[in-house]
């Protein structure tokens, strides 16, 4: 650590040389305009720009997670943020998953690039933990987006999902109902399929249901080669690049096998049926088979 980031470190909540006044509820935090302009170009308009708190030096917040305005200053001090409650502030902090995401939606407001990913991996970190032991995750706890498909509902968080998919962020943050109703309702895909792909999204794998776990009424979630097929084709609707160069090696590695093989034959059937962009592909890997 340089003497300058022991500096600037030691500055937090500290009135030494400070310039700026920032409340959170009737907390008053000490600040540095040097500090705060260096981090975030929210702050680097305000102190810099027409904006009232610029000119009074005073910047007042008091609705929200104040405990979570509290990491974002920290971190912008000390590069980190503590997991542990700020013992200044009387209200409660926030659980452990929403604690990263009111940093992270904070983060995106003053716009500090380096936190917002400092939130997102200590989210993913503790989502897939939870994910891996089956517990609050797939009950829906500290769910706010959900996947329907045939009827049926599939728990998720959009701190999680909208990073790795265009196609869903848009939807989620654009002038579209899914933004509101936190509903994302996908069609003419297979419920096993999209479980799997919400699998991908949280642990970076998926399986090939077997016949007894398979909701699919035509079995073909059950033949590996059909599906990995599947998973090219909703990685491909989706943007969702990770899933496309996994599911696209999983159908390769599948597609080694004796073409007289009776379940390879009838999944040919399937892959031909397929108009996703990576088809063809598809239908080249088969057809070397």
């Amino acid at each position: 650590m340089t003497a300058i980031e022991k500096a600037v470190r030691e500055a937090f909540d500290s009135d030494t040389l400070a310039d700026v006044k920032i409340y959170l509820g009737d907390v008053e935090l000490p600040a540095h305009s040097l500090v705060l302009t260096a981090q975030s170009s929210y702050f680097k308009r305000a102190l810099l720009g027409e904006m009232q708190e610029g000119k009074t030096r005073k910047f007042e917040y008091s609705e929200g997670s104040m405990h979570a305005y509290w990491r974002v200053f920290e971190y912008m001090y000390k590069g980190t943020y503590s997991e542990e409650p700020c013992m200044k502030l009387t209200e409660l902090d926030d659980d452990e998953l929403s604690k990263e995401v009111r940093v992270y939606q904070l983060a995106d407001y003053f716009e500090v690039d380096g936190l917002q990913r400092e939130a997102l991996r200590r989210f993913t970190t503790k989502t897939i933990a939870l994910w891996a032991t089956e517990a609050p995750l797939k009950s829906g706890e500290f769910s706010d987006l959900t996947f329907l498909c045939e009827g049926q509902r599939i728990p998720a968080h959009r701190l999680i999902v909208c990073p790795q998919s265009p196609v869903i962020r848009a939807a989620c943050t654009g002038s579209y109902k899914e933004k509101e109703t936190g509903v994302y309702e996908i069609k003419d895909v297979s419920f096993d399929v999209v479980r799997q792909m919400v699998e991908y999204l949280y642990t970076g794998r998926y399986q090939v249901p077997s016949s007894q776990d398979s909701d699919d009424k035509k079995q073909y979630a059950v033949l590996p080669l059909v599906f990995h097929a599947r998973m090219v084709d909703v990685a491909d609707t989706y943007i969702i690049k990770g899933l496309q160069s996994l599911s696209m090696a999983n159908f390769k590695k599948s597609a080694r096998r004796d073409p007289d093989d009776c379940v390879f034959l009838r999944a040919i059937v399937d892959i031909y049926s397929l108009q996703c962009g990576p088809s063809q592909v598809l239908r080249d890997i088969v057809v070397e088979s």
